[in-house]
């Protein structure tokens, strides 16, 4: 369950009008005096067709948003980036150089380890030379 504010940021719609859509039989969880939101809230918006839903994305026009709205778009934007990173779907760039570095120095150490007698049958034939 999530606050009015979290809500209507995530669905990219005003406090008001979230407020609106309550007036008009949205589905709420009262906790003490203040409604909170949750699956059943944004099924009743996704049932009753409610149009008004624009989420910011990466191809929307970010500048006509207010500074704190950027700030914050961005703010969540670097947390799910670390929580990608921390997850393994990204790797560091100095992890990336070392492990490029490291791989670079194995196939080094390989290709001199070979016996002299089987450098000319691992030479490429001009077709593969030129890519």
């Amino acid at each position: 369950m999530i606050t009015l504010k979290v809500f209507s940021k995530l669905m990219g719609v005003s406090e008001r009008q979230i407020q609106r859509y309550v007036q008009q039989g949205m589905p709420t969880v009262k906790i003490g005096k203040r409604n909170h939101y949750d699956g059943h809230s944004i099924q009743w918006l996704y049932d009753n067709g409610i149009k008004q839903i624009n989420r910011v994305g990466d191809s929307d026009n970010v500048e006509s948003l207010s500074a704190r709205e950027r700030k914050d778009l961005a703010d969540a934007k670097n947390k799910e980036f670390d929580l990608a990173v921390k997850q393994g779907k990204y790797i560091p760039v100095d992890v990336a150089r070392a492990n490029g570095a490291n791989a670079g120095i194995f196939i080094r150490e390989v290709l001199s380890s070979l016996p002299d007698r089987f450098i000319p049958g691992l030479e490429l034939n001009e077709e593969v030379k030129h890519y």
